[in-house]
């Protein structure tokens, strides 16, 4: 999957040809557990389509638990490289949370493998169970702590109830995002996140 990885780590300083390997490992995981599923997929098969050897992916990851764990450590940052969840600056949250779908939908098999894995994880025995669990928790937690300032502030549309609209927008991003994996071109999760946020907002557009 990775075109001509090793003419372009030829030219790279060491550390930054292990850092372009290992990010390539990261992209190869992402993309193959999304569309195979966590037990369709080897770290064999991971190093493979990363343009490496199965011994060299094993000095980064020594196991295929390890490797996913990194994986959705990735998303982990990018959310925090956005402030979600910050208390210092809510009126932001609808954008920012529309940001986060757009970067998202951009990064290739990520909605796969997030669709994938927050399924499987529901089970108590895998090991992104507890990741996902406060992942869920954090989340609505920082909605609901927007929507109950957007109803202190004038800016809840009147007769909604903050927690329910939290939890409305997590079903719609998730729901939405399994709706885009059959329907990608048709689907436009930032637009009806957009959208939610409006209908739910004062003077926000819809």
């Amino acid at each position: 999957m990775v075109k001509n990885r090793a003419d372009v780590e030829q030219g790279l300083p060491r550390s930054a040809r292990g850092r372009a390997r290992r990010a390539a490992i990261l992209d190869a995981a992402g993309l193959l557990v999304g569309r195979r599923g966590y037990d369709g997929v080897t770290l064999r098969d991971i190093a493979t389509a990363a343009g490496t050897t199965h011994p060299l992916l094993l000095h980064y990851f020594r196991t295929k638990d390890e490797l996913l764990l990194a994986v959705v450590d990735t998303w982990r940052e990018r959310a925090e490289d956005l402030g979600f969840g910050r208390d210092d600056d809510l009126d932001t949250v609808p954008e920012r949370v529309v940001r986060l779908a757009e970067q998202n939908a951009a990064t290739p098999g990520y909605i796969a493998l997030f669709t994938t894995l927050s399924s499987a994880a529901s089970a108590p025995e895998h090991p992104l169970h507890d990741h996902f669990t406060e992942r869920y928790r954090t989340v609505l937690e920082g909605l609901r702590r927007y929507f109950r300032h957007a109803e202190a502030t004038g800016g809840l549309v009147p007769g909604v109830d903050p927690d329910a609209a939290a939890q409305s927008i997590v079903a719609l991003q998730d729901g939405a995002q399994v709706q885009w994996l059959y329907a990608p071109d048709e689907v436009d999760v930032p637009g009806l996140l957009r959208g939610a946020f409006g209908r739910l907002l004062v003077d926000q557009p819809g």
